[in-house]
């Protein structure tokens, strides 16, 4: 089947969750004009080349980018001539799950340049469609799920919901520095040094390096750190059991919990919680 091309941008039509994705084959032809929608856009490119224009600034546009376009902002796409654009458009309403979009006020679009995302974003568009032209019980909940996860995703590693006046830094070292940033809830994930570095489009020699210089310590005594921290506080805090402690945590193995948990802090992870534990009101 031919693909069916588009000279304009393609009408947004919201379902009750509030969301629309679109797949649009730009034409040779293909012109958008200035515009500025009271929702946001996801933009992720599947083919051609292009640039998305905002105020003084661009973003260039080519298979496998993911640009998200804030509410309000003035913009346009402009494809490279004789290389049209194909794209996925993933359109958001301030409904539930989402709010009124506070967490989306920004001056202008962010690109997400993480591998892992970019792949996410990939799947989440895909299965938005099947699930647009498959209408079978739980779509809704489905389909919020999908998007809600993607945008935490955007939004945890750009930091757009604290932009104020610029887009978030490029680079490989501001990309470490998000990276590290995001540890503060990710400490759990069954990550390793490589895979990171895969994911950053890193050398391991390289990430090594940006870790260090940003963190003051390598990886595997930080995340080992936040771990140990947070098992000090659901010790302290909370009657999960040890076994629930470790795996919160991000240890799959109960020994490895209590040997990591003992070099850290000299004792055992009951000795710890009998020792400090939170007295009762």
């Amino acid at each position: 089947m031919s693909i069916v091309r588009t000279s304009r941008p393609l009408a947004v039509a919201f379902d009750e969750s509030g969301l629309d994705i679109v797949e649009s084959h730009h034409s040779d032809d293909f012109r958008m004009d200035w515009s500025a929608h009271p929702f946001l856009k996801v933009l992720f490119v599947i083919a051609g080349a292009g640039r998305l224009l905002a105020g003084q600034e661009e973003w260039p546009l080519a298979k496998s980018a993911l640009v998200l376009v804030p509410p309000r902002v003035v913009h346009r796409i402009a494809d490279e001539p004789g290389i049209p654009l194909s794209i996925y458009v993933l359109c958001v309403e301030g409904v539930a799950p989402f709010g009124n979009l506070r967490d989306f006020q920004a001056v202008s679009p962010t690109q997400v340049r993480d591998r892992e995302i970019i792949s996410l974003a990939g799947t989440v568009m895909r299965r938005l469609l099947i699930e647009k032209t498959r209408v079978l019980p739980g779509r809704r909940l489905i389909t919020a799920g999908l998007a809600a996860m993607l945008l935490g995703r955007m939004v945890r590693y750009t930091g757009i919901g604290a932009l104020k006046s610029a887009p978030a830094k490029a680079g490989a070292e501001a990309n470490v520095e998000r990276y590290r940033q995001g540890l503060a809830t990710a400490f759990s994930e069954p990550d390793t040094l490589d895979s990171v570095a895969r994911r950053l489009g890193l050398s391991r020699r390289r990430f090594t390096q940006l870790f260090r210089k940003i963190s003051g310590e390598s990886w595997l005594p930080y995340v080992r750190r936040l771990r140990i921290g947070h098992a000090k506080h659901l010790l302290r805090n909370t009657d999960r059991s040890i076994a629930a402690v470790a795996f919160e945590c991000g240890f799959e193995d109960l020994s490895n919990f209590y040997r990591a948990f003992k070099a850290a802090t000299g004792q055992s992870p009951r000795g710890w919680r009998e020792r400090f534990r939170k007295p009762e009101d």
